[in-house]
C-alpha cells in the first residue's frame, strides 16, 4: 500500500466523525495529501478490516497508521489499540507494544479482545525481561479465556512453561479459619494423668479457647541453576500466624491478648533436583534450610535442617517418593536448650479411573533433646481421595488420618508419667475448591477440618474444628 493511499486511510478514519465543516476540510486536506494517487474514504468496519490484512500480511507500518487514523475517530477504540499493539510487537517496539496492550485491554469489553491483548502484553514483557509482568499478563489472558476450552488450555501451558523459563517466581497465599480451639487447648480444666492419683488444674489460657486464625505464607523461588535434568534453587520465604479471640475466649481468659498467639517464621532453603540420564523415572533431591521463628512478638528460636529424597516413577502404576531430614532447633529464650529430630517420610500417589487422584502419606520421626519433657517419637499416616466430580462448582476432596507421639521420659513436675506420655490425633479434612469461580488462574478454597486428640495427661485432650477460606493457584 502506498503512503500516500495510507495518509488518505488516516484522513478518511477522521472523517468518519468529523462533523461536516470539518469533514470537508478534512477530506481537502486527504486528497491533497494523495497527489500520488486519488484518494478514498473508508467506513470504520472497512478501516479496521484493511488494518487487520496489514498486520496478516506483516506491513505492521501499514497497520500501525491505519490505527492511529482510527483512534482519531474514537480515541477509546480498544480494536485501534489492540493493532497498535501488535504492530509495535511485529517491529519489535517491546515497550510500545507492552503500552498499547495495557491501553487496549482495559479499554476492551469483549473477552478475545481482552485475551489477546493480555497475550501481547506477557510477550512484550518477557522480551523485555520483565518476567514477573510477563506472568501476570498472562494469568489475565487466563482469565478472558472461555472455561473448558483449547484456548484456555494453551494459555495456562504457556503460562506454565513462562513460569519454569522465568529465573525466579513470586508465590504468596493466605488463609482465614474460625476456629473453636486457636491455642489448641484442654477440653477441659481438670488435668489428670493415668497411674497418679491426683488431679490438676489448668489456668484458663491452657484451656481451648476460640476465635479466627489468619495465615499468610510470601516468597520467591529464584534458579541459581537450571537446565534439562537438573534444577537449583534458592527460597526465602516468610510465614505470619495471627489469632484474633472472640467475646467468649476473652470472658474465659481475660488475661490473654491476641498477640499471645502470634507467630512469625522466616526461612531460606537451598535445593537441587536431578533426574539421571541412566535412569529417567529416577528423580533426586537434596535441600538445606536455616530459619528464625517468633513467637508473641519474641524471638523464639532457631533451627537448620538437611534432606535428601527420592521420586520414582511407575510404582504400582504412580509416583513413589521417599525423604529423609534432620533438623537441629535451638532456643533463644532458654540457654543451651537444644534438639535434633530425624524424620523419614514416604508418599505414594495415583490417577486411578477416570480422572479419581489418590495419594498416601507417612512417616516416623524421633527428637533428642536435652530437656527430658521433649524427648519423643511419633509416627503417622494420611490417605487423601480427590474424585473427579462437580457438585455445581465445587471439587472436593477428602483426607483421614492419624498421628501417635510417645514422650518416654515426660513428668509433671515432679511426677513423671507412669510409662511416660502418649497422644494420639485422629483427624479430617475436606478440601473444596471453586475452579469455576477462578480469576486470573486463582481459585477461592474452602477447608473444613476436625481433629480429636487423646492422652493418658488430659491436658492433651483436644478438640477442634475449624473451616477455613483461601486462594490457591489453579495451574
Amino acid at each position: 500500500m502506498a503512503t500516500a493511499a495510507l495518509m488518505a486511510l488516516l484522513g478518511a478514519a477522521a472523517l468518519i466523525a468529523a462533523p461536516p465543516v470539518a469533514q470537508a476540510q478534512n477530506q481537502t486536506q486527504a486528497q491533497a495529501q494523495t497527489a500520488a494517487g486519488p484518494a478514498r474514504t473508508l467506513t470504520l468496519p472497512q478501516a479496521r478490516a484493511a488494518a487487520d490484512a496489514a498486520l496478516r500480511a506483516g506491513k505492521f507500518g501499514d497497520a500501525e497508521i491505519i490505527a492511529k487514523g482510527l483512534l482519531l475517530a474514537d480515541p477509546d477504540d480498544a480494536f485501534a489499540h489492540l493493532v497498535l499493539a501488535a504492530a509495535a510487537q511485529g517491529m519489535g517496539r517491546w515497550t510500545d507494544a507492552r503500552t498499547a496492550a495495557r491501553t487496549a485491554y482495559y479499554k476492551a469489553e469483549a473477552r478475545p479482545q481482552r485475551h489477546q491483548a493480555a497475550q501481547i502484553a506477557s510477550r512484550a514483557a518477557f522480551q523485555d525481561k520483565r518476567t514477573l509482568a510477563a506472568q501476570l499478563w498472562l494469568r489475565r489472558a487466563v482469565e478472558a479465556a472461555p472455561n473448558g476450552t483449547p484456548v484456555r488450555a494453551q494459555t495456562e501451558a504457556r503460562y506454565r512453561a513462562l513460569r519454569r523459563a522465568s529465573p525466579y517466581t513470586i508465590f504468596a497465599g493466605m488463609a482465614v479459619s474460625p476456629s473453636s480451639n486457636v491455642n489448641n487447648g484442654a477440653e477441659t480444666r481438670f488435668n489428670r494423668i493415668e497411674g497418679l492419683p491426683f488431679v490438676g488444674f489448668l489456668s484458663p489460657d491452657a484451656q481451648a479457647l476460640s476465635g479466627i486464625v489468619a495465615q499468610g505464607r510470601a516468597g520467591a523461588r529464584i534458579k541459581l541453576s537450571y537446565g534439562k535434568r537438573h534444577l537449583t534453587t534458592l527460597t526465602p520465604a516468610l510465614s505470619v500466624t495471627r489469632v484474633f479471640l472472640s467475646e467468649d475466649a476473652q470472658e474465659q481468659s481475660p488475661t490473654s491478648e491476641n498477640a499471645d498467639f502470634a507467630r512469625t517464621d522466616l526461612s531460606l532453603r537451598l535445593a537441587h533436583a536431578q533426574t539421571l540420564q541412566s535412569a529417567p523415572k529416577l528423580q533426586l533431591s537434596y535441600g538445606a534450610s536455616l530459619g528464625r521463628g517468633w513467637r508473641a512478638g519474641d524471638l523464639d528460636q532457631s533451627w537448620a535442617e538437611l534432606s535428601a529424597g527420592a521420586a520414582l516413577r511407575d510404582v504400582a502404576g504412580g509416583i513413589a517418593q521417599a525423604q529423609v531430614s534432620r533438623r537441629v532447633q535451638r532456643s533463644e529464650t532458654t540457654e543451651g536448650l537444644r534438639a535434633e529430630t530425624n524424620t523419614l517420610r514416604l508418599g505414594w500417589q495415583r490417577s486411578i479411573g477416570q480422572g479419581h487422584k489418590l495419594s498416601a502419606q507417612a512417616f516416623v520421626a524421633d527428637t533428642s533433646s536435652n530437656r527430658a519433657n521433649a524427648r519423643k517419637s511419633s509416627k503417622g499416616a494420611s490417605l487423601t481421595f480427590a474424585p473427579d466430580l462437580s457438585i455445581g462448582p465445587a471439587r472436593l476432596s477428602l483426607t483421614l488420618g492419624a498421628t501417635q507421639t510417645h514422650y518416654e521420659d515426660y513428668a509433671v513436675g515432679f511426677f513423671a508419667v507412669p510409662g511416660g506420655r502418649t497422644d494420639t490425633t485422629r483427624f479430617g479434612r475436606i478440601a473444596i475448591s471453586f475452579d469455576d469461580w477462578d480469576y486470573a488462574g486463582f481459585t477461592p478454597t474452602v477447608g473444613i477440618t476436625t481433629s480429636r486428640t487423646t492422652s493418658n495427661v488430659s491436658r492433651f485432650d483436644t478438640q477442634t474444628t475449624g473451616v477455613s477460606f483461601g486462594i490457591r493457584s489453579s495451574f
